[in-house]
């Protein structure tokens, strides 16, 4: 199947502000990324000589993810869970994102945004650190978003992709808090690690 679509194209300027909001998310994956070696490391330290983190080592790594991981783009609260035999930590975010559909060509791979679940957890003497996707937000339908609304707010597009995070598996539509609905169905979707999971491939934004 050829990931080829045959849609109208996004006028360049909304295209230009979807790869703003974009390139907004991948600096601060970026932020993220380097404020996680430092807080799971010694964690993996631990669980390597013993199934259990002593209190100390979760407090610690808990407060260097409230201080060092970047709030900007997080929906919702971090939650923790301090067992120190099952311990974890997780939020849901925004992250940015390349789509493949599983029955697209390999190499046909579309820019966009995750809303996805980011974990880090203990579990069985193993830690390990999960990004489990909701939904799967192309270019386009963030470019769409920007030209049917006529807004430039990115807190106000936050607040819109939100809902995709929360949103049960039926029907095509997912409604948002400004009016109008995101579109896309539920659909094997694989990263670039070539690791698959089903989530929302979200093709386009539609108004009332």
């Amino acid at each position: 199947m050829s990931a080829t679509l045959e849609r109208p194209k996004v006028p360049a300027e909304y295209r230009g502000l979807a790869r703003v909001f974009r390139d907004k998310v991948f600096a601060v994956d970026a932020k993220m990324n380097r404020a996680l070696p430092p807080i799971i490391r010694p964690l993996l330290t631990r669980v390597r000589r013993h199934p259990r983190l002593r209190d100390e080592q979760i407090a610690t790594a808990v407060k260097l993810y409230r201080r060092d991981v970047p709030a900007a783009f997080r929906i919702g609260t971090i939650e923790v869970h301090p067992d120190r035999a099952r311990f974890s930590i997780a939020e849901t975010r925004l992250t940015a994102s390349w789509m493949n559909n599983t029955e697209w060509d390999s190499n046909a791979e579309e820019p966009g945004i995750a809303v996805a679940r980011c974990v880090i957890e203990l579990r069985d003497g193993r830690l390990s650190g999960v990004w489990i996707p909701y939904a799967l937000v192309s270019a386009h339908a963030l470019g769409r978003w920007f030209e049917r609304t006529g807004w430039r707010d990115h807190a106000a597009l936050v607040h819109d992709l939100a809902v995709l995070g929360h949103s049960d598996d039926e029907g095509e539509r997912v409604a948002t808090p400004h009016g109008g609905h995101w579109r896309g169905e539920m659909l094997m979707m694989q990263g670039t690690d070539k690791q698959t999971a089903r989530a929302r491939s979200v093709r386009t934004w539609v108004g009332d």
